[in-house]
């Protein structure tokens, strides 16, 4: 289930960010408990990293809830809709891009189904298999989700130069590479 961070963890998250934040650097009570001999900033940039991610859920859980959606079931549509046409994936792949677990991959599959915005049909290079794709609707309905949050993320965005943009892009590509097939 979706859930939003609860307001307790994300003030105890924001208060320790925060901390570090306004030391423009790593504040030194953190020199003493981290273990010797590794990178505090390493600390830092999982903090902020885990914050981003709750703020991003935040946001993303409101928006696709005015839609009649969760964030999984976005997640789905979205992949698909990137993925180009014909819009479709297996569930297998659906679920290591996605990363839900299968029972969580096989709910939102049927959700979309239900509300008519994915359908599933039979692989055609695998007579086992099932494919998942988007419907017209599911077309519409992730085009329209998309063009919203990346409209949410332009403006968050205006105080970043594009070349510092692109500087964290190649460096989050590196780090979701660290993890393998299942980060790319």
């Amino acid at each position: 289930m979706d859930t939003a961070p609860s307001p307790v963890d994300e003030r105890v998250d924001a208060q320790v960010v925060d901390a570090a934040w306004s030391h423009g650097d790593i504040p030194d009570a953190w020199h003493a408990v981290v273990p010797p001999g590794t990178d505090p900033s390493a600390l830092l940039v999982a903090l902020w990293l885990n914050r981003l991610g709750r703020l991003f859920e935040v946001n993303l859980d409101s928006l696709v809830r005015r839609h009649g959606l969760i964030p999984s079931e976005f997640r789905v549509l979205g992949t698909l809709l990137l993925n180009g046409s014909p819009y479709e994936l297996s569930p297998t792949l659906l679920n290591e891009i996605v990363v839900l677990t299968s029972g969580g991959m096989t709910k939102a599959v049927s959700r979309l189904e239900s509300v008519a915005l994915v359908e599933r049909h039979a692989d055609p290079s695998d007579g086992r298999g099932v494919l998942v794709r988007l419907t017209r609707s599911g077309i519409r309905t992730s085009r329209a989700l998309l063009a919203e949050l990346i409209s949410g993320f332009e403006d968050q965005l205006t105080t970043v130069a594009a070349t510092d943009r692109t500087t964290m892009v190649d460096s989050l590509r590196t780090l979701l590479g660290t993890y393998g097939p299942a980060g790319s």
